[in-house]
């Protein structure tokens, strides 16, 4: 099973709560967390987590928010994606793996 592009939508298809990145993050985990269900699936059957942001700095703050279970015991890789506009037309993006 391959989960992509899950975002902080509600189940009527909103983003939840724009600017709060706690609010947000435990939505995208919540809304993964629905979709291994239905497949029969939990966290520890994740092999690998990709996640992309705007804002590193609120994504660590908000660390907590995940899940309530420890990722980092469950998940053996994971990659962190950090995009950061330099101009109107140009971005950097910054990349971090755990294995």
């Amino acid at each position: 099973m391959l989960l992509s592009g899950i975002l902080s939508r509600s189940s009527k298809g909103k983003i939840v709560r724009r600017g709060d990145s706690r609010a947000q993050i435990r939505q995208v985990f919540s809304n993964i967390t629905t979709a291994l269900a239905a497949a029969g699936a939990t966290w520890a059957d994740v092999v690998m987590r990709q996640t992309f942001t705007t804002d590193i700095d609120a994504y660590f703050e908000n660390i907590d928010a995940r899940a309530p279970i420890n990722l980092n015991e469950v998940i053996q890789d994971v990659m962190t994606i950090t995009a950061r506009p330099i101009d109107s037309n140009n971005i950097v993006l910054n990349a971090n793996r755990r294995r």
